[in-house]
């Protein structure tokens, strides 16, 4: 489950189904390419500069 993202970030994707430590690749490529500053807020907070890098 994607916490509080943007709606528009996970359109093509259910995300109920989303697990945040075995799609944390998929979820920060696509908050990276597709977000807004608040969701890079959300983002730094699940995983933490390092994890991002």
């Amino acid at each position: 489950m994607v916490h509080h993202f943007s709606a528009n970030l996970f359109w093509d994707t259910d995300e109920t189904t989303l697990d945040l430590e075995k799609n944390a690749r998929f979820i920060i490529e696509r908050v990276l390419s597709r977000g807004r500053l608040s969701d890079w807020f959300i983002l730094l907070k699940l995983y933490g500069q390092d994890r991002i890098k």
